[in-house]
């Protein structure tokens, strides 16, 4: 006589964010293949496998070391997993995925990964959430399996919101600096008008050029920064 098949492991986890909002949260969630880089606390790598940018069938490779007891003691072991993106609204902000090949004992795992405002009157601020639906993993309980993507998700928040935070204070800084140095290069050029000594105009002259070349390297660099902080495209996969 078969075994009575076990009830399914269902989860709806949530992470909040203080200041970033759902659009601003979303792209992130979007860099399916770069998962790594906004959990790093507990995601040791992630890329690409196969498949296209953003299209259902996209597979990503993920790696993380879990500290458990593994063959009768404790020690670390590092999981990994393939999940192949099935579905991708950007406009309800939300994906699905579905786990195939792995080595942590999953038989079957579709989850899904959203970010929506906390509430309607909110103005800043969002939900990240990740839910799941698995079969029962041998050798794991449902509430250890939740807590390990609980802590991957809380990873996730914490970076995206620092990540957000960051680029709107160089954006903010950015602005104040350009305002100052057009004040400046009013001020000076209001004198250079008062003025018709060869000297001092030669003077005001070489200090507006010196300013207005410091302003564009200033924020060049800045810009730099904040593409960098873009996500990247998924590169190709190692064989493994």
């Amino acid at each position: 006589m078969a075994a009575p098949a076990q009830p399914k492991w269902v989860e709806n986890l949530t992470a909040e964010l203080v200041i970033p909002t759902a659009e601003e949260a979303w792209p992130f969630l979007e860099d399916y293949c770069n998962l790594h880089k906004f959990a790093p606390d507990v995601i040791d790598t992630s890329h690409h496998v196969e498949g296209i940018c953003n299209q259902p069938g996209l597979v990503r490779y993920c790696a993380a070391t879990a500290t458990r007891v593994w063959d009768g003691r404790l020690q670390p072991k590092q999981l990994w997993v393939h999940e192949k993106l099935i579905k991708i609204d950007p406009i309800k902000k939300s994906l699905s995925y579905e786990v195939t090949e792995n080595n942590v004992g999953i038989k079957t795992l579709v989850g899904t990964c959203s970010a929506y405002p906390i509430s309607k009157e909110s103005k800043q601020g969002c939900k990240l959430q990740w839910s799941f639906v698995a079969d029962p993993i041998p050798g794991w309980e449902q509430a250890e399996f939740a807590s390990f993507i609980q802590a991957m998700l809380t990873s996730m928040a914490k970076n995206i919101e620092d990540t957000i935070t960051a680029k709107k204070k160089k954006t903010e800084d950015s602005k104040t600096l350009s305002s100052v140095a057009k004040s400046i290069e009013d001020i000076l050029t209001a004198e250079k008008k008062k003025t018709e000594d060869p000297q001092t105009l030669s003077f005001i002259q070489a200090m507006l050029s010196s300013i207005t070349k410091n302003i564009e390297d200033i924020l060049t660099a800045e810009k730099k920064k904040t593409e960098g902080l873009k996500a990247e495209d998924p590169q190709p996969a190692p064989v493994y």
